[in-house]
C-alpha cells in the first residue's frame, strides 16, 4: 500500500460564517479529499473569532485556531500561528488561499523555502483601490501578493482574469481550475 501524500491547506477565513469564502473553501476541500482520498489525505486551517461551528461537515481534517474578533489583531495572530505551522509541515504540500496580509508566512516561506500552491480568488491591488486603503498598507500587501505569486509553485485562480493578472506579474505557473481537476499540480 502506497502512502497517502499530505496536503496542508489554509484560510484566513472563519468557516463557521456562511458565506462566500467558507462554503468556496470547504466544498472544495471536500470535494477534493473525496475523489482523491486513496492518494491524499487533507488538512485545513482556519481562525474562528465568532467559535461557531463549521457550517457543513468535512470529508477532511479541519483544525481551528481560536482568535480575537478584532480584525486587524486576528489577522496578524492568524497569519503568525500559520507560519508555524508551514514551517513544521514544510516537507508535505501545503497550499494557502491568499489573504491581504501574510508578513508572517511570507517570511516563513523564504526563510525555510518551503514550497507552496497559492489559490488566487480576486487581486489584492484592485481591492485595495476599491476599499481606499492607506499607502503603507497598499505597499505591504500589494508586495506579499506578487512574491507570493512568483515564488508560488502553482497559482490556482478562480477565473480566467485572475490567471492572466498573476502570469502578468510572472507567476511560475497559474492556471483556471473549473472542474476541481487539482492533481495536475500535485
Amino acid at each position: 500500500m502506497t502512502q497517502k501524500q499530505k496536503i496542508h491547506t489554509y484560510t484566513f477565513n472563519d468557516v463557521g460564517i456562511s458565506y462566500g469564502p467558507s462554503v468556496h473553501f470547504l466544498e472544495l476541500w471536500n470535494c477534493f479529499q473525496d475523489m482523491y482520498a486513496e492518494q491524499y489525505e487533507v488538512k485545513g486551517y482556519y481562525p474562528s473569532w465568532t467559535d461557531k461551528n463549521i457550517i457543513t461537515k468535512t470529508s477532511f481534517l479541519i483544525q481551528k485556531i481560536k482568535v480575537a474578533n478584532i480584525p486587524l489583531i486576528r489577522q496578524v495572530i492568524i497569519d503568525f500561528i500559520f507560519a508555524f505551522i508551514i514551517i513544521k509541515n514544510r516537507k508535505d504540500i501545503n497550499y494557502i488561499r491568499l489573504s491581504n496580509f501574510s508578513f508572517f508566512l511570507l517570511l516563513a516561506i523564504k526563510l525555510f523555502q518551503i514550497k507552496y500552491y497559492l489559490e488566487l480568488n480576486g487581486i489584492i491591488a484592485k481591492d485595495n483601490l476599491s476599499f481606499q486603503k492607506g499607502k503603507f498598507y497598499t505597499l505591504i500587501s500589494n508586495f506579499q501578493e506578487k512574491f507570493l505569486i512568483q515564488n508560488a509553485v502553482a497559482c490556482i485562480s478562480v477565473s480566467d482574469g485572475i490567471t492572466e493578472f498573476a502570469n502578468s506579474i510572472h507567476a511560475k505557473k497559474s492556471d483556471y481550475i473549473s472542474k476541481w481537476n487539482f492533481t495536475r499540480f500535485f
